[in-house]
């Protein structure tokens, strides 16, 4: 699913897309192997399905996991870009009840 480099990969330049990675070393793979090749209007279309998709599911995985374990355990098992939604989950909550319970 994801994983944090801890040491420096080889890199190889070739026209595969495998995976996002973060300027901190977060690394959330895209499923599958994506070809930038051809127009860019398409192959970056099929690059941001595959981040949505992935992310997708990562997330489901992420909330199932997320009523079983310690806070500090879960955050350590996903992403940071899924483990950020259960915050922002809250703060909608509380400003939808400062909007609309003052009205």
């Amino acid at each position: 699913m994801y994983d944090l480099a801890e040491e420096k990969a080889e890199i190889q330049y070739n026209n595969e897309i495998l995976a996002m990675l973060s300027p901190e070393g977060e690394k959330v793979s895209l499923g599958k192997g994506l070809k930038a090749r051809g127009n860019v209007e398409d192959w970056l279309g099929k690059v941001e399905e595959g981040m949505f998709s992935n992310l997708r599911k990562l997330v489901k995985t992420a909330m199932t996991d997320f009523q079983r374990k310690e806070r500090e355990e879960w955050v350590l098992c996903h992403a940071s870009q899924v483990c950020s939604l259960p915050f922002v989950r809250k703060i909608m909550t509380c400003f939808y009840d400062v909007v609309f319970m003052s009205i």
